[in-house]
């Protein structure tokens, strides 16, 4: 299984999954979350970490454009 690459860009120092936008919740599933004009929007909750991050790269894209930064930058 071939793995995409991660990108460079600077997470939080407190973030655990290593992945903008990606926690992790109590009970192991991955939840992808964004926040725009004060609004957080749940965009994924699964066991698959790469799902997750796509979930939230896909989303930042849209409302971010140019300017998002994203976990896997094409």
């Amino acid at each position: 299984m071939a793995t995409a690459k991660k990108s460079k860009a600077k997470v939080n120092k407190n973030n655990t999954t290593g992945y903008h936008g990606i926690t992790k919740d109590s009970k192991g599933n991955y939840v992808a979350q964004i926040n725009h004009n004060h609004k957080t929007t749940r965009l994924y909750k699964g066991k698959n970490i790469v799902e997750a991050a796509k979930a939230y790269d896909k989303a930042a894209l849209e409302i971010f454009g140019a300017k998002a930064k994203l976990n896997f930058p094409s």
